[in-house]
C-alpha cells in the first residue's frame, strides 16, 4: 500500500536540485505514473488519511491476478466491504482484466466466475467511482448502507453531502429514491411538462395486511420490478394495477 504523501512526492523527485538530476520529461513521466495508480479515470481529490483514499490507492496498485483473487473474500463480507469490492471490480472492468481470465465481457466474467448479478456489481462500481471522484470522506457516508448509496452516490458533492446523508439516515430506500427523483425533476433544465410536474409530486400509500399476505404482496412487487426493469416499488405496483385494470379479474379466495 502507498499513502497519499507518496503520491505527491513521486511526481516531484529531484525538483529541488538536490536529487538525481532528472530531466523535466522524467519528472513529468513520474507524475504520470502516480496519476495512473488512481482507480478511476477522473482525478482523485486527495483527502489525507481518509479511508476511501487509502483504499483507492491500494486498489490502484493491484495486479490483475491480485484483483481477481481478492473478489471471493470480499464477497463473503459484501455488506461491510462493498466499497472496497466496488473498487476492485472497477479496476477489473476499466483495465479489462477479465479478458486475461478468458472472458469477452465484464458481465460474463462476474456472473460466471462469482455468480454475481451484473446489476449489483455495477451498483458497487458506481458507489466507488462516484465517491472517489467527488472526494466525499468515508466518515460522511460510513453509516449509510450500499442499498441507499447506490442511488445517493451520484447525487453527492462536497456542497450537498451533509444534507443528503441526513435525508438518507431518516428515510427508507423507497423514500430516498422518491426524494432523489423529485430533486432531479425540479433541477432539470428547460420547461417542465404537466406529466413531469406530477411525477415530481410523490405521496405515501399505507394499508394493513395479514401476516400471510405480506410475502405474497412482496413477491408480486418483486416480480413486477424485474419485468418492468425498475428498482422502484411504486413503479412496479403501478404496473400491476394498470395490468389489472386493463384485463384483470379478481379471483375470490375460498376460506375454510
Amino acid at each position: 500500500m502507498i499513502d497519499s504523501t507518496q503520491v505527491v512526492t513521486k511526481g516531484h523527485q529531484g525538483t529541488n536540485g538536490s536529487g538525481n538530476g532528472a530531466s523535466d520529461g522524467q519528472h513529468a513521466h513520474a507524475h504520470m505514473e502516480a496519476e495512473l495508480t488512481l482507480p478511476v479515470q477522473a482525478k482523485l481529490k486527495v483527502v489525507v488519511n481518509d479511508l476511501l483514499v487509502n483504499i483507492a490507492l491500494e486498489i490502484g496498485n493491484l495486479t490483475a491476478a491480485e484483483a481477481i483473487d481478492a473478489i471471493p473474500n470480499l464477497l463473503a463480507g459484501a455488506d461491510e466491504n462493498y466499497f472496497r469490492l466496488g473498487g476492485v471490480l472497477s479496476e477489473i472492468q476499466m483495465k479489462k482484466y477479465y479478458e486475461g481470465a478468458g472472458y469477452e465481457t465484464f458481465r460474463a466474467f462476474v456472473e460466471t466466475e462469482f455468480d454475481l448479478k451484473y446489476r449489483k456489481a455495477m451498483y458497487w462500481i458506481q458507489i466507488y467511482d462516484c465517491l472517489v471522484t467527488s472526494g466525499i470522506p468515508w466518515s460522511t457516508v460510513r453509516d449509510i448502507g450500499w442499498t441507499k448509496l447506490k442511488d445517493l452516490a451520484p447525487m453527492l458533492t462536497t456542497f450537498n453531502a451533509d444534507e443528503w446523508v441526513a435525508t438518507a439516515r431518516h428515510s427508507t430506500v423507497l423514500q430516498l429514491q422518491e426524494a432523489i427523483a423529485v430533486s432531479k425533476a425540479i433541477s432539470a433544465p428547460g420547461p417542465k411538462s404537466i406529466e413531469a410536474e406530477l411525477k415530481a409530486q410523490v405521496t405515501t400509500v399505507t394499508f394493513k395486511v395479514h401476516v400471510d399476505q405480506k410475502p405474497l404482496i412482496r413477491d408480486a412487487i418483486a416480480k413486477a420490478r424485474k419485468e418492468c426493469n425498475t428498482d422502484l416499488d411504486g413503479t412496479a405496483l403501478e404496473a400491476i394495477c394498470m395490468n389489472y385494470l386493463a384485463a384483470g379479474n379478481v379471483t375470490v379466495l375460498k376460506t375454510n
